[in-house]
């Protein structure tokens, strides 16, 4: 051990300490010395107009930055107002037939080339919302649009609920046809009497005072029009009879009747809930048989959870004051009379 440290100990003493004066005597590093001495900062130079002083605080004063922001504008142009592959190139309409249809997109194409400044054919930019008003105002045999949906990149489809005619009125200035969110849509004749022209797919419903029509009047709610067909297309398993013809005073009344084909009438507020309505009635028809049904006179049903039936040759038929126990029948569900 004492051998081995005397030995460390001469190799130590043996190795040369490395001197610092040395790399201040090495060419390069001189070289390098004299750069550093004579480095002069570039001056910078402003701009001197008014226009440069402006794209220089915006961050444009570099060539390099003008050329990207340049293109990136072009770019953004072309996509936004140039027809590209996000213009829309295919119209799909469901839900109204073909003759409906084409013009239904005719109607989508007039919308889609209006001059606005954010053109409404490109697909990204399209207003769903918008294009829903537009095409409702412009085209009366369309009642409801139920979606629109983007398919990226170019096509566009509608789901809508057509308007339907399902309705004539009677008035003292004609027939008028109606659909089946109350719109009076066009006039079928303007005869009184021509009752032989008329559709024989459509319901009859007989204004009986003087009110005159017209055609985009608003006659019926959307509800109370549906309740009316609802009715009409159960008045079969309800009534063992279906329904002639409805007849009214007024529009702005709410009671209404309905002239079955077995001459007995039916008197109700067709603005109630018709389900309701449905219910009640097959409650109280329950209760008589098909003899009893063909001898009624009237049912008046315009009271909640009341009803009232009125036989044939019964004093009830012409008198209004409350008829006897003898001409009356009523329901489990305490029917009275009027």
């Amino acid at each position: 051990a004492y051998y081995q440290y005397i030995r460390v100990l001469m190799f130590n003493q043996n190795k040369k300490k490395f001197d610092s004066r040395v790399r201040f005597q090495n060419q390069g590093f001189q070289k390098q010395l004299d750069r550093q001495r004579n480095y002069k900062r570039e001056k910078k130079t402003f701009p001197q107009t008014d226009w440069g002083v402006f794209l220089s605080k915006i961050g444009l004063g570099s060539i390099l930055t003008r050329i990207i922001i340049a293109s990136i504008l072009i770019s953004l142009i072309y996509l936004v107002f140039i027809p590209n592959f996000l213009f829309v190139k295919i119209i799909q309409i469901n839900g109204i037939t073909q003759p409906e249809r084409s013009f239904a997109q005719k109607v989508v194409e007039s919308y889609l080339n209006k001059k606005l400044p954010w053109p409404q054919k490109n697909l990204s930019l399209l207003s769903t919302k918008g294009l829903e008003k537009y095409l409702l105002k412009n085209n009366q045999s369309i009642l409801k649009v139920e979606k629109i949906t983007k398919v990226y990149f170019n096509t566009l489809i509608i789901n809508v609920v057509p308007r339907q005619d399902i309705f004539i009125i009677e008035s003292k200035n004609g027939y008028y046809s109606m659909a089946n969110d109350g719109l009076i849509t066009k006039i079928i004749s303007a005869e009184a009497n021509a009752a032989s022209v008329l559709p024989s797919t459509l319901i009859l419903i007989k204004l009986t005072n003087d009110e005159s029509l017209y055609v985009g009047q608003q006659a019926f709610t959307s509800n109370s029009a549906m309740s009316l067909k609802q009715f009409f297309d159960q008045a079969q398993d309800i009534l063992k009879s279906p329904v002639n013809y409805y007849e009214i005073d007024s529009l702005n009344e709410a009671d209404i009747t309905a002239i079955t084909k077995n001459e007995f009438k039916l008197k109700f507020n067709f603005k109630t809930d018709a389900p309701e309505l449905a219910r009640r009635l097959k409650l109280l028809f329950s209760q008589f048989s098909d003899a009893e049904i063909a001898s009624m006179e009237y049912v008046d049903m315009r009271y909640k959870d009341r009803g009232y039936v009125c036989h044939k040759f019964q004093p009830c038929v012409n008198q209004v004051k409350l008829p006897s126990q003898n001409s009356a029948s009523s329901s489990p569900e305490n029917l009275i009379p009027n």
